[in-house]
């Protein structure tokens, strides 16, 4: 089964499970980012941050990030019951994710369960919109297990729920928060955690400033806004 949690400093989500566990998920993400495709559901910054959880489930799976090995209780003379030797651990395949990079990446599958189930839809794809909701609930968990003070469902309604008029959202304003996220201590990350689901649902001031920021250099150096590579201070 898939287990999620959090890293050590609350920077990352650590994503595990086995081959299989993985491989459901990727596919059943990929199926409701096809079914999107399919209805011109999709929009250019919620694909490419699916796609590339895709790909960072797709790395994972090829042992090319972490590998993990667990006794499965098969001991010695239990071993000796089966005709052909049965290997005495099982293997998992783990990756790290950034906590707000993550929080978006659900906000992302969202969006993209709300607009394909509005349209007339193959009955599979409900079997691949339960296994993305089971895992955006282990996520969920996560999210909260370090979190005091909160109002748990109204948490839970912005988590499961994407934001308004969310194609217009401006990609590189995850990167701001993410940045800031990262610069906190520990103990301020787990009282911030819930703030920036807030923030990518509101778009507040801080949005709002740097949105008008990235118009203005994208008028002045004729580029669209996706092309547009802010440094930070």
């Amino acid at each position: 089964m898939l287990a999620v949690l959090n890293t050590e400093q609350l920077e990352n989500i650590r994503i595990s499970g086995d081959y299989w566990d993985l491989k459901e998920l990727q596919k059943a993400i990929e199926q409701l980012l096809h079914t999107s495709i399919e209805n011109n559901c999709t929009n250019h910054v919620q694909k490419n941050y699916v796609l590339r959880f895709c790909r960072e489930l797709e790395q994972a799976i090829e042992g090319e990030v972490a590998i993990e090995t667990t006794y499965n209780g098969i001991y010695d003379e239990l071993q000796e019951e089966f005709v052909i030797p049965f290997p005495q651990e099982n293997i998992y395949f783990s990756f790290e994710k950034c906590w707000p990079k993550m929080l978006f990446t659900v906000l992302c599958l969202n969006h993209f369960i709300e607009e394909t189930t509005t349209h007339k839809e193959q009955p599979f794809t409900q079997t691949h919109i339960m296994v993305i909701r089971k895992f955006e609930s282990l996520v969920f968990e996560c999210f909260t297990s370090k979190i005091t003070l909160i109002n748990k469902s109204q948490i839970a309604t912005l988590f499961f729920s994407a934001p308004h008029d969310f194609r217009q959202f401006i990609a590189q304003y995850v990167d701001l928060v993410t940045a800031k996220y990262l610069a906190l201590p520990q103990e301020t990350k787990m009282i911030y955690l819930p703030h920036i689901l807030k923030k990518f649902h509101i778009r507040d001031f801080e949005y709002t400033c740097f949105k008008n920021m990235l118009n203005r250099t994208a008028k002045e150096s004729n580029l669209p806004i996706h092309r547009i590579v802010l440094q930070a201070d």
